[in-house]
């Protein structure tokens, strides 16, 4: 009898582009079964290959002359000498073009000429770039000062270029992805206004102890003086910042505490027309406030303000204004300054420093704040309430601890992710103080009560954990921290918070019952746990603990074992002839067993330790028995089993017997 074997053989590919001009590299794995060979079809439609290489007995393929431009379909066959496999998956490329076209680049505004005359400081400029293929970049230059990248591609803006007095040559340049630039220019013709500064916006920032921040504005470029005192014959005068600038920002030092300041401030611009301001006052906090003499607080809004970085308002936050950077400007993967602060610290020493951050989702929350040009990333637990972070000296260093010299340091703020808001900044010496949403007191600063029954009882390798919330009306949720060193966590900054995926916060309503299971516990340590309450505020309870030691995990449940497997008769001289099969097995679990007989022969298997089956064709055959404890385990064990087809013996014993 012949037997016709029939072999299906399937190419799975997985293709790597390698591409220069108009040649393409294919990869592909070696298909399972006998192969004499690949073959590569292709054409520029999808589904329709009709041009094909042979390539032999190799697993790569580089395919010359496709043409520049056009999109092409690929697959790949294996074959042998009964024949040929299907299709792998379907490859796509584009062949690349070949792009020798500069991009065009035209300044619109504020002219299309190429002269423009201003008395203004600074400039805007906006216009528009196009190429046959993409304009990648657009790029600036002020030949007699800075330089940046504008804002868009093909309708394109640059805000605030910075001029100085008489010719300022501006040259835009647009660039493609082949590197192709084009460039357009604009000389600008600065003349500084006379007679005309004028100065704006003053205000005193952030007075503590001794020390407070003024800031102001001008209409042209100026330099920068306060006189102040006690009264409004000012008897003190900083010295002069040259600085030539339109956004003024000084700090006053030493000054007295509980003090009421009078204060002006004086602008003379580069034709030395002088403004100056009206009569300000302040006043410098007194030496027994709540606040440590050496502790500082910022609005965030009252640094120096750079774009894309702007100021928002928002009756949530603290001074009903907010920084932010605006949707569409994108995630920042190197640290920046966007907003910039200047402190004038009057002790050396060691600080703590908080940020006030607002994120309205997990994909909007995540800002930079630089402590004398050392960045960390800064991100709060949770969304949609303003919320204090601390910033760590380098990010993920864990250390919090920040050396200030006496004298001047900076803060800095950048972006990290669009939309995410800074409220406020606090430095302040003591390393154990946690401020709360309000830390002036002008707000709400009542945490809400603590939870009730709370307890902690161990299982296997977790710890169930149940409590009653507070029935505050403002009551919010719980954080849950933990350590495992005898002590209870102080604050809700201490220890390890549970891993819930929320830093250890679950949210919850007035009055009701909570629960958490920590599990994945070392069954070898005690955990002491402490549960804070927090309400909408952002204020935190000062806890109620609970501890408890994890059980160890009981003994895995273990498989059943087969120790015999046997049929009688075994072989058996013809087909459909009774087969008795019997196994035996034992569990060490004492679980209760079930059997299955697989005669394999392509009958129904049956159920039982002691079965009986009749085989209908001589063969031999491989029995199989299964034996399952009911706890997901299962045991085989396999029999061969010969059936023959013998002729009948001999007859015997024939006799002849007459009537």
């Amino acid at each position: 009898m012949k037997k016709v074997l029939f072999f299906i053989i399937i190419c799975f590919f997985s293709c790597t582009v390698q591409a220069f001009s108009a040649d393409l590299r294919l990869l592909w794995d070696a298909a399972s079964g006998e192969v004499t060979g690949y073959r590569i079809y292709y054409g520029t439609a999808s589904g329709s290959h009709p041009n094909m290489i042979d390539v032999g007995n190799t697993t790569s393929f580089t395919v010359t002359g496709l043409e520049s431009g056009t999109t092409y379909y690929f697959v790949c066959r294996a074959y042998n000498q009964y024949g040929e496999s299907g299709d792998s998956d379907e490859i796509t490329w584009s062949a690349p073009v070949n792009d020798i076209i500069a991009p065009t680049i035209q300044i619109t505004s504020p002219t299309t000429d190429t002269y423009y005359d201003t008395n203004l400081g600074t400039i805007n400029l906006a216009g528009t770039a196009s190429d046959n293929v993409k304009v990648s970049d657009v790029t600036w230059e002020n030949t007699v000062g800075s330089s940046g990248i504008a804002n868009g591609t093909v309708n394109w803006t640059i805000n605030g270029i910075n001029l100085v007095n008489g010719e300022n040559v501006i040259i835009v340049t647009a660039k493609d992805s082949s590197g192709n630039i084009s460039s357009d220019s604009i000389t600008v013709n600065y003349s500084a206004q006379s007679g005309n500064i004028s100065i704006t916006d003053v205000e005193s920032i952030s007075p503590s102890n001794h020390n407070v921040i003024i800031k102001w504005k001008t209409n042209v470029k100026s330099n920068s003086m306060i006189e102040y005192g006690i009264d409004s014959n000012y008897d003190n005068t900083t010295a002069i910042d040259t600085d030539f600038t339109t956004t003024h920002y000084m700090i006053l030092t030493g000054l007295q505490s509980g003090t009421t300041y009078h204060y002006r401030v004086i602008s003379k611009d580069e034709s030395d027309d002088t403004a100056i301001s009206n009569d300000y006052i302040f006043m410098t906090l007194d030496s027994n406030s709540t606040w440590n003499n050496d502790d500082i607080l910022i609005e965030a809004e009252d640094g120096i303000i750079n774009t894309p970085m702007q100021i928002e308002n928002d009756t949530k936050a603290s001074s009903g204004k907010y920084i932010t950077v605006p949707s569409g400007t994108g995630i920042a993967k190197i640290p920046h300054a966007e907003a910039i602060y200047t402190l004038d610290i009057r002790k050396e020493g060691d600080y703590c420093i908080w940020i006030l951050i607002n994120g309205l989702t997990a994909n909007n929350d995540a800002l930079y704040v630089g402590v004398n040009g050392s960045f960390d990333r800064v991100f709060p637990d949770s969304w949609g309430n303003y919320l204090w972070v601390r910033v760590e000296t380098v990010n993920n260093s864990g250390n919090y601890i920040h050396h200030l010299n006496k004298g001047i340091n900076h803060i800095a703020i950048g972006h990290r992710e669009e939309l995410a808001r800074a409220d406020r900044i606090l430095i302040t010496s003591d390393p154990n103080f946690i401020p709360d949403y309000d830390i002036t007191g002008t707000g709400d600063t009542t945490p809400p009560g603590d939870v009730t029954g709370f307890t902690a009882d161990p299982g296997p390798e977790q710890v169930a954990l149940s409590w009653t919330n507070p029935t505050d009306s403002d009551f919010a949720g719980v954080m849950i921290r933990f350590r495992t060193d005898g002590t209870y966590p102080q604050n809700y900054m201490d220890g390890t918070a549970v891993p819930n995926g929320n830093n250890g916060k679950i949210t919850g309503s007035p009055g009701a019952a909570g629960s958490y299971v920590h599990s994945g516990l070392d069954p070898n340590l005690t955990y002491y746990y402490s549960i804070f309450t927090y309400d909408t505020a952002g204020n935190y309870s000062h806890t109620a603990h609970a501890y408890a030691t994890p059980l160890p995990t009981p003994p895995a449940n273990q498989a059943p074992s087969i120790s015999s497997f046997s049929a009688a008769p075994n072989p058996a001289d013809n087909p459909r002839g009774n087969i008795n099969f019997t196994v035996q097995a034992s569990d060490p679990d004492g679980d209760t067993l079930t059997y299955t007989i697989d005669f394999g022969d392509g009958s129904s298997s049956t159920s039982g330790s002691s079965v009986t089956h009749a085989y209908t064709a001589q063969g031999t055959y491989t029995a199989k028995a299964t034996v399952s404890d009911g706890q997901g385990h299962s045991v085989d064990k396999t029999l061969q089993i010969k059936v023959n087809d013998n002729a009948p013996a001999k007859v015997t014993g024939v006799k002849a017997q007459l009537n």
